[in-house]
């Protein structure tokens, strides 16, 4: 019997990009690139998945955890399994058809600026979508669960090299 873990992508390394010693370009550092092909098959192939469709037919409950969404967001304890990773307040079906890679709306991006002053600008424009925007679009609407619009249109970030600074001492 074939293990379900034995049925993986193979994919083509077309080029390997090497940066010159003395260059100190971080884009080339992130890791591997691909395409958007690439990404639209995997997207494809995850909303196919068993445990995706498994969830679409059966969304009063997390079949990561067998609990029912409404427990487990009024449960204290930490979930079990990968919802362990989604905080007990943010548990729902929509939230699991992200994890399980179902949507094809991104959940995040990086962001890398070319200097300090490029990093300071993204900071600024996101605390003032995040402030004064996102209110001014969505108000005080409130989704079917009664949470503000606004709360979950907000952008989280995590600005690493002010992180780096804090924790070196810079």
């Amino acid at each position: 019997m074939q293990s379900a873990y034995n049925k993986g992508t193979s994919v083509k390394i077309k080029s390997i990009i090497c940066l010159n010693e003395d260059d100190s370009s971080t884009w080339a550092k992130a890791g591997i690139v691909y395409s958007s092909s690439l990404t639209d098959f995997i997207i494809e192939k995850n909303e196919n998945s068993q445990v995706v469709t498994y969830q679409k037919e059966n969304s009063e409950y997390d079949v990561l955890t067998g609990k029912i969404f409404e427990e487990e967001n009024t449960s204290s304890g930490r979930l079990e399994g990968l919802s362990q990773f989604l905080s007990t307040s943010k548990a729902s079906y929509e939230n699991n058809l992200v994890l399980l890679g179902a949507s094809s709306t991104p959940s995040s991006i990086t962001i890398y600026p070319k200097d300090f002053e490029s990093k300071d600008k993204i900071i600024e424009v996101l605390n003032a979508w995040n402030t004064t925007e996102v209110y001014r679009l969505y108000g005080n609407d409130k989704d079917s669960s009664g949470n503000y619009l606004a709360d979950s249109y907000q952008v989280n970030y995590t600005d690493i090299s002010a992180m780096m600074v804090t924790m070196l001492g810079i």
